[in-house]
C-alpha cells in the first residue's frame, strides 16, 4: 500500500514539473516571437530639410533659390497582406521656412534695384504608400497629390531713376505631384520611427510683380514651376 501511495505522489510530481516546463514554456515562446504586424491606423510628427529649384523662362535674371525647414504631422493606416506586403496611405501637413531672396539691377532703369523673394509657407500632401516588411523593418515607396502655399515678394529700390518704389506681395497655391520612398522601423512598444525622401513637382504659376513701367501696379510675372526636394524624419504610434 505504502509503494502504491509513493508511485502516485511521485507520477504526479512529475506530471506538475511537465506542465511547468512546458505548456507554459510553449505559450511564452508565441508571444515573445510572435512577428511585428505592421496593419493599424497611426499618428506622429515630423520635422526636416528642403530645396528648391525654380523653373523659369531662359534669360531670367535674379531667380532665388529657397532652402530651409519644415516641421509638421501626419496620419495614415496600414494593412499587412501576404505575410511581408503592406499597403496604406497618409495625410500630412507641414509649416515650412523655404526661402531665398535675389537683387538685380532693374533691365530698363540702371538706376533702380528689383528684389524677388520666394518663401515656400506650408506643403500638404495626399499619398499612397506601397511596402515591404521584415518583421519590424519596413522599406517603402509613396506617391500622391501635394498642394504647396508659395509666397513671392518683388520689390524695388529707387536711386534717382524713374520707376516709383513698390513692394508687392502675392501668395499663390501651386498644385503638384509628389513621389518618393522611406524607411521605418519598430522602436519601442508601438512607436515607429522613419526617414523619408520626397520630390515634389508643381504646376505652373503665374503671381503679380511690382512691374518694369512707371504706371504699372502688380504686372502678372513670368510663368513659374519648382522642384522641391525634401527629406524628413519622423516618429509615429500605431494602434493595432
Amino acid at each position: 500500500m505504502r509503494s502504491l501511495v509513493s508511485a502516485v505522489v511521485f507520477a504526479t510530481a512529475v506530471s506538475s514539473v511537465a506542465y511547468a516546463d512546458g505548456i507554459p514554456q510553449r505559450y511564452k515562446e508565441q508571444v515573445c516571437c510572435a512577428p511585428f504586424s505592421w496593419t493599424g491606423v497611426y499618428i506622429g510628427g515630423h520635422s526636416g530639410w528642403g530645396s528648391m529649384e525654380l523653373v523659369v523662362p531662359p534669360g531670367t535674371a535674379g531667380v532665388p533659390s529657397p532652402t530651409g525647414g519644415f516641421w509638421g504631422g501626419q496620419v495614415g493606416a496600414n494593412y499587412q497582406f501576404a505575410r511581408n506586403w503592406v499597403v496604406g496611405a497618409e495625410i500630412d501637413s507641414s509649416f515650412a521656412r523655404i526661402e531665398d531672396t535675389k537683387t538685380v539691377p532693374e533691365p530698363f532703369d540702371a538706376h533702380t534695384l528689383i528684389s524677388g523673394t520666394v518663401k515656400l509657407n506650408s506643403l500638404p500632401t495626399l499619398r499612397g504608400r506601397l511596402g515591404f516588411a521584415w518583421d519590424r523593418t519596413l522599406l517603402y515607396v509613396t506617391g500622391g497629390w501635394a498642394w504647396s502655399e508659395v509666397e513671392v515678394t518683388t520689390a524695388n529700390s529707387n536711386n534717382g531713376g524713374v520707376l516709383p518704389v513698390r513692394i508687392v506681395t502675392d501668395h499663390v497655391t501651386a498644385p503638384g505631384w509628389t513621389v518618393g520612398g522611406g524607411l521605418e522601423m519598430s522602436l519601442w512598444s508601438n512607436w515607429t520611427g522613419k526617414i523619408e525622401y520626397q520630390l515634389v513637382h508643381s504646376d505652373t504659376i503665374t503671381f503679380k510683380t511690382v512691374g518694369t513701367h512707371v504706371d504699372s501696379i502688380g504686372e502678372t510675372g513670368p510663368p513659374v514651376r519648382f522642384d522641391l526636394q525634401t527629406i524628413r524624419i519622423g516618429v509615429n504610434y500605431l494602434f493595432h
